[in-house]
């Protein structure tokens, strides 16, 4: 990319990046408990305006996942794409890098690059990291 060039960033109203890390931010509901991504104006739950945002855990689970070894020409195949589960009981849905995955596979968030535009320009935005299984554990 030319140091003129802007970087192309995907869902950046959502999150937070120091660095290379990425925080996913969420709508936190203080009337009901609720908490919502991406961001919301409206509790959905409970029709509340009294949202809050706040930061989203940095590990989450794999709900369930699929893999496409036949993509449109602006992303990587495989393209492995998961449902996550985060302890705020919020469920996301992004890419996947490394291996394995794994249904209750542990995983981070990052950021880092999601397709290519059609110029050939690289977008970014978060997607999730495979962690890799503590000794002992299958």
């Amino acid at each position: 990319m030319e140091a003129n060039q802007e970087m192309l960033i995907y869902g950046a109203e959502w999150m937070e990046r120091d660095g290379d890390g990425v925080r996913l931010i969420v709508s936190h509901c203080d009337s009901c408990g609720s908490s919502w991504f991406p961001k919301r104006g409206v509790c959905p739950k409970c029709f509340s305006g009294n949202l809050v945002e706040k930061p989203l855990s940095e590990e989450g689970e794999i709900y369930s996942f699929t893999r496409l070894h036949v993509t449109s020409k602006r992303f990587k195949p495989p393209l492995v794409i998961a449902y996550v589960d985060f302890p705020e009981d919020v469920r996301v849905c992004g890419q996947v890098e490394g291996e394995p995955v794994e249904i209750g596979s542990k995983v981070e968030i990052v950021f880092g690059q999601i397709r290519t535009e059609p110029d050939g320009r690289p977008v970014y935005s978060y997607k999730f990291r495979v962690k890799p299984k503590e000794a002992g554990h299958q």
